[in-house]
């Protein structure tokens, strides 16, 4: 009998941790890395607002080759949209809901499944020199419900290393790129003759 209740006692307090515990985790959870491109600062901005490149840098889609992707809305603007759906990636949309030229993005993120949530993917610009750009990418998000507060404990080391990658795969793409070309200073000496 002494075991049965030791036992019970013992339940209790481990489901009251669980129930109780959470209250002392921080429900919104935000998480940066930062790296510096060798590119102007419009160059960088440029690539990263337009999700046509996505396929090309973002972590999750080397993580899930067979996922499928849809591209929606004016890429590059304001209300632009990625879908994607996977076995691995489950499935999401990343909508632009603010720009600001050469400074920053702030897109909504939300998950759809295997869990519903929503988050702000936000990007900030910093012109270092002519030719070099420094770039933080963040991730920032609120705990959908008091239990989902314990994701929060592991928002580091799952994201983290992906942000990084991310940046890493970005910086090699964008450093890869050719030179843009100069404006048509022909057509404006043409029109604006010295």
């Amino acid at each position: 009998m002494k075991i049965l209740i030791g036992i019970l006692i013992f339940l209790a307090v481990v489901i009251g941790i669980i129930v109780i515990f959470p209250a002392f985790i921080e429900p919104d959870v935000t998480l940066s890395r930062t790296i510096e491109i060798k590119k102007p600062v419009a160059e960088v901005y440029s690539v990263i607002k337009d999700y046509n490149y996505y396929l090309q840098w973002n972590p999750w889609t080397q993580m899930d080759k067979t996922a499928s992707h849809e591209l929606s809305g004016p890429m590059g603007e304001v209300g632009a949209r990625w879908s994607w759906q996977g076995d691995t990636v489950g499935t999401g949309t990343l909508t632009i809901e603010e720009l600001v030229e050469n400074k920053s993005i702030k897109s909504r993120l939300e998950f759809i499944a295997p869990f519903e949530s929503t988050a702000q993917d936000l990007w900030d610009f910093e012109s270092i020199d002519e030719n070099t750009t420094k770039v933080t990418w963040s991730y920032a998000g609120t705990a959908g419900s008091y239990f989902m507060r314990y994701m929060n404990l592991v928002t580091e080391s799952m994201l983290g290393p992906q942000l990084t990658l991310g940046l890493e795969n970005l910086k090699k793409l964008i450093e890869s790129m050719p030179e843009a070309e100069p404006a048509e200073i022909g057509e404006e000496t043409a029109e604006n003759p010295v």
